[in-house]
């Protein structure tokens, strides 16, 4: 799954403190190679309690109905890899 690299750094925003957003803000390993997601059901769990009041906030500029359909497609995916067993990593490019 690919994700333009402007709605991801929106979504950051918006997530709850958890695995995803301390590993990017340590930027450990993150920018240097792909970036293994060590437990989706708490990754799918932080995308589930987004906040769009936090983005709204801070006055960031962008379409709720677009990116809620992101976060459902995000959602999704982790979901059917977890279902499938298969390992999921996040890769900037």
């Amino acid at each position: 799954m690919d994700i333009w690299e402007g709605y991801f750094e929106i979504i950051l925003v918006g997530l709850p403190i958890g695995i995803i957003k301390k590993t990017r803000n340590s930027a450990e390993n993150w920018f240097d190679d792909k970036w293994k997601i060590p437990d989706i059901n708490k990754v799918v769990n932080e995308f589930e309690n987004f906040d769009f009041k936090l983005l709204k906030s801070l006055e960031i500029n962008f379409s709720e109905e677009v990116i809620q359909k992101v976060i459902q497609k995000i959602v999704a995916f982790l979901n059917d890899a977890e279902k499938k067993n298969i390992d999921v990593y996040i890769d900037t490019y």
